[in-house]
């Protein structure tokens, strides 16, 4: 669980600095590692870093304008908008978070808006 929150937090990091130029508050040296060690982390830690890797996706997208919405850039070597970095960032969330939901409901875990 730790490895794939951690997954999460590297590419909510990665995706704005690395496609769309953005200053990150952590290095690409910093949050390439962390998938490598995750496991040895602490929860309240592992939360602590994913709780806020959104809260810089939360900033970067508040900044965002329509013209910075439509500018263009790099994404998996295609020329891309913005948009579609931001659209990628919100999808590989949401694949991750449909991964913990199996994962947890195969440990007997039932999420909150099942019960």
């Amino acid at each position: 669980v730790a490895t794939v929150f951690m997954h999460i937090a590297r590419y909510n990091y990665m995706y704005p600095h690395e496609n769309m130029g953005r200053e990150s508050p952590v290095s690409p040296d910093e949050y390439r590692r962390w998938e490598d060690v995750a496991d040895e982390m602490r929860k309240d830690e592992v939360v602590r870093m994913l709780t806020a890797s959104m809260d810089y996706v939360r900033e970067v997208s508040e900044e965002m304008d329509a013209a910075s919405l439509g500018r263009s850039t790099m994404l998996y070597g295609r020329d891309v908008g913005e948009w579609a970095v931001m659209l990628q960032l919100v999808t590989h969330m949401n694949e991750h978070l449909g991964q913990s939901i199996a994962y947890a409901r195969m440990n007997g875990v039932v999420p909150p808006w099942s019960r």
